[in-house]
């Protein structure tokens, strides 16, 4: 079925990432617009090899035109997209963190659950983070029970947006040729720093981050499971990381775990290279569809333990390319 879609956003750097998707996976589209809360006046988009697209204005666009609409343009205006969405009769699929916990609409990541995906108005896409951790566990899940996860997430600075990656840039430049360095968007200095917080602190002590990565994962997966998370800012361009450390109810060997996810589709696993064992970082991932795992091996603290390493691109892979797999569903 071809669908007339928006994507809300489209200038930004996810918005201009579900329209590369959207062409690269090959979506029946009738007619595609792209939509903005602050375009100017004849502010074009570009979509495939050769195709452009005006983009319109959030306040005046006509929401009647599309059966779907797609927003990546963050959670300020989601209520207000959400409530004319459902009025015109589309679909709504959010990016946004708006409504990922809220208990009405499914999150979906669609190699894991996109079997619960029923008649919702609005289907919500989890933090790119949980998209690749939820995606590595799950065939593990399967077959021996997760009890408990541990995870220690690294992530890029591109989670918080373009000026988050000029701002690495500058620092890093400012650091080679000496000059003083002031933090804006983080809250320290991100070149050649690492930053154990993302998110802003909660009563508990706890980041915004860590509990999101930890309620979205739990509401995914299954709430029985024990999940904790330490969300560290690591001073990389693209691509997100995780060192996961698990307990199964069942026993589970690096094996067992190697040939359940090579069997799994969308995840990638590098492992024996000639004899070798190999493994990947995030400037590898950028630009792929896959969430890639890699250093898998048995804890030996633990009765049924794994631990593993997980990366993938978090605006490609971890948002757009799950976003658009959400649509394939409808």
């Amino acid at each position: 079925m071809a669908h007339k879609i928006a994507v809300i956003g489209a200038t930004n750097q996810t918005g201009r990432e579900v329209l590369t998707v959207i062409d690269e996976r090959n979506i029946p589209v009738e007619k595609l617009y792209a939509v903005d809360i602050n375009s100017q006046f004849g502010q074009e988009v570009s979509y495939g090899e050769d195709g452009i697209i005006t983009v319109e204005k959030l306040e005046s666009f006509d929401f009647s035109k599309v059966d779907v609409v797609i927003n990546a343009s963050g959670s300020a205006k989601a209520q207000d997209i959400a409530e004319k969405s459902k009025s015109a009769g589309a679909r709504l699929i959010d990016i946004s963190s708006a409504y990922r916990m809220d208990p009405d609409t499914p999150l979906i990541v669609p190699d894991v659950n996109g079997s619960s995906i029923k008649n919702e108005t609005i289907i919500a896409s989890p933090n790119c983070m949980v998209t690749g951790i939820t995606a590595a566990l799950k065939p593990l899940h399967d077959i021996a029970g997760l009890n408990r996860i541990h995870a220690v997430t690294y992530q890029s600075v591109s989670g918080v947006g373009k000026d988050a990656m000029d701002e690495l840039f500058n620092q890093t430049r400012a650091v080679f040729v000496a000059d003083p360095i002031e933090p804006n968007l983080f809250p320290k200095q991100i070149a050649f720093n690492v930053i154990p917080q993302i998110g802003k602190f909660m009563d508990d002590r706890q980041t915004s981050e860590e509990f999101a990565i930890k309620a979205e994962t739990k509401k995914i997966l299954g709430t029985k499971i024990k999940v904790t998370a330490t969300a560290v800012r690591v001073p990389v361009f693209v691509g997100h990381s995780a060192a996961l450390h698990l307990d199964f109810d069942k026993e589970i060997s690096a094996l067992d775990a190697l040939e359940a996810l090579r069997q799994t589709r969308g995840i990638t696993v590098i492992d024996l290279e000639n004899e070798e064992l190999e493994y990947i970082t995030p400037q590898e991932v950028q630009g792929e569809d896959d969430v890639y795992v890699s250093r898998i091996r048995e804890d030996s603290g633990s009765e049924n333990g794994l631990c593993l390493w997980v990366s993938l691109d978090n605006i490609h892979r971890g948002l757009a390319v799950n976003a658009v797999q959400i649509l394939e569903l409808l």
